[in-house]
């Protein structure tokens, strides 16, 4: 490969280094400044985790180590096989060490960073000899629309092959995908949050269990309780709507414009199931319109039309 071959030529000519030297990263971020860099990628991080512990367990035992960097190649985070991780402790890498190519010759991070593509690296396309037996895969993530650094997977040479900068490559797209996806997510959430906080109808939802799980102010207000109080409690529990919204779960109905009465106040109560990604339904959906001052003025009109028929046929 030319990239990795000029790499070579720079390490020998311009840093001045030998094959035979053990590369030695000369700094280390405080932890203070590691936690930031980690706080700042953390949604990626925790995604990152669940995907590559997966991907290690498709390996069949094989051993391999994740390592997680950010843009400029510091290491936020390592785990996977210890004996890999200690091999590569021992050449003074670790999390707040950052890779670079003048520092540590030839790898596989600062390359995917630099060329913002999938790298890998197997045997003797390591500049060092103390790596000849290692083999690297490297590629970019994107976070925020922007490549925001690499994850890679370390392990021996005997065991490399270019199927794992595939399945790298798969796993990364999986995991862009779901942080997006989450952000998503959360911004809906807020917005949901806000638009039930300040409904002028009366909102209260249950899991899949029937145990409620959101109510908002107007509701509160009509059913006489703090959210507090019946938070994670069962919907049976709650007068007249409560049975409705059992048999939402139960049975899958759908309730519209059903009118109730509670505190003496007139109103129309609708409910319907709420679905998951895959058309399981995971809970409840209740809501309380106000209807008594509508009806006064409706009974108000009626009256007053029959005052007035009655007056013309006077």
């Amino acid at each position: 490969d030319r990239y990795i071959n000029h790499s070579h030529q720079r390490c020998l000519i311009e840093y001045k280094m030998s094959p035979d030297d053990i590369p030695v990263p000369k700094s280390c971020l405080t932890k203070s400044r590691l936690q930031q860099k980690k706080e700042h990628l953390d949604d990626v991080i925790s995604v990152a985790r669940r995907f590559m512990t997966k991907l290690i367990s498709d390996l069949n035992g094989m051993a391999a180590l994740i390592v997680i960097t950010d843009v400029e190649g510091c290491i936020l985070e390592m785990y996977g096989d210890e004996m890999i991780k200690g091999q590569v402790q021992s050449l003074g890498l670790s999390s707040g060490i950052t890779f670079t190519e003048s520092e540590l010759g030839t790898n596989c991070i600062s390359m995917a960073l630099d060329l913002e593509q999938p790298v890998q690296m197997i045997g003797t396309d390591h500049f060092h000899q103390c790596l000849y037996q290692s083999a690297c895969f490297s590629a970019p993530f994107q976070h925020s629309g922007k490549i925001s650094g690499t994850i890679s997977v370390m392990m021996t040479a005997q065991d490399a092959s270019s199927f794992h900068l595939g399945l790298l490559q798969s796993a990364v797209g999986s995991i862009e995908r779901e942080v997006k996806v989450n952000k998503q997510n959360k911004k809906l959430l807020i917005l949901n949050q806000v638009l039930i906080e300040n409904s002028r109808n009366g909102i209260i939802i249950t899991n899949e269990e029937g145990n409620i799980i959101e109510v908002n102010p107007f509701a509160e207000r009509v059913l006489s309780c703090k959210k507090e109080a019946i938070i994670n409690s069962p919907i049976k529990k709650i007068p007249i709507i409560g049975e409705y919204m059992e048999n939402i779960l139960r049975d899958h109905k759908k309730y519209e414009d059903i009118e109730i009465t509670i505190s003496d106040k007139i109103f129309l109560f609708d409910s319907f199931s709420i679905y998951n990604e895959t058309n399981q339904v995971n809970g409840a959906f209740g809501q309380i319109r106000y209807i008594t001052h509508r009806l006064m003025l409706e009974n108000q009109f009626l009256t007053s039309e029959k005052l007035s028929t009655i007056g013309k046929i006077s």
